[in-house]
This record gives C-alpha cells, structure tokens and sequence, in this order.
C-alpha cells in the first residue's frame, strides 16, 4: 500500500467515525487566519466579539462597515518569551484582518465598539432605512486594573 492508499485509508476511517467531511473540516481550520470570533443575531442589533488578546490602544484596530458585512483590522502586539523556543504555538501576533458576513444590513449610526480584558465587543444595529457606508468606526479602550 503506497502512502496516498494509506491516507485515503485514514480519510474514510476519520469520516466514519467523525460521520463528516473529515478534509473539507480540516483544511477549512488550517486557512483560518486572524483572530477568532463569534457572531451573535437578536431581534434589534447584531453583535461580535473578537478575541484579541495584545491589544494595546485604539490605534491598534480599525473597523469600518458597509450595510452587509464589517472590516477589521488592526495589530496584535506581544513579545514571546525569551530565552525559549515554541513546542505550540495557537495565538496570533502580527497584523491581521477580518471580513465578517452580517447577518442582515446594519446602521453605520449607532455602532458601538469596546475593548475589555482581551475582547473586543461590537454592537451593530439593525438597519432602518438607507445609509451609506461608514469608513471609520472608534473603539473604547478600557484599561483592567491592575492587581
């Protein structure tokens, strides 16, 4: 058995047992790029929040929005150990963006944005008329106290 039997071999092991599309899974994880997030839908706004972890001003992240989906983008800023190698490495550093499908037109007046303990939290309502798009939206950036 040559290497590529072996792998088909595993991917129909891997989907009977995960009873999915093990590959299109798995290669969908590895092209994720950026900051991880969630969605949320209510009745009057949609709201994200962001994992950003480095954050370290509002000079660091941009969102601007159009009625259909929001832009992120910014720069995650923080020093890996020194004196050390990685064995694992999962967060992000650098910079980074985002496109995020809204899941219904939003109004660009109205939209909050706050930054606490490592999340950015984005509240988008939702739209009621026309507006046009918005190139520019600020973020609250608050401090954790320090212990």
């Amino acid at each position: 058995m040559n290497a590529f039997e072996k792998m088909m071999q595993w991917q129909k092991y891997a989907e009977k047992v995960l009873d999915e599309d093990f590959w299109t899974d798995f290669s969908e994880v590895m092209q994720h790029k950026g900051p991880y997030l969630n969605v949320y839908e209510a009745e009057k706004e949609a709201m994200i929040i962001m994992g950003l972890p480095g954050l370290q001003s509002e000079k660091d992240v941009r969102l601007s929005v159009d009625p259909h989906k929001l832009y992120i983008k910014g720069t995650l800023r923080w020093k890996e150990p020194e004196h050390s190698r990685p064995i694992q490495t999962e967060l992000n550093h650098g910079n980074f963006h985002r496109t995020v499908d809204l899941p219904f037109p939003v109004e660009a007046e109205g939209i909050n944005a706050a930054y606490e303990n490592g999340l950015l939290t984005i509240r988008l309502p939702r739209k009621t008329n026309e507006e046009k798009y918005q190139d520019h939206v600020p973020v609250q950036y608050r401090r954790r106290p320090s212990r």
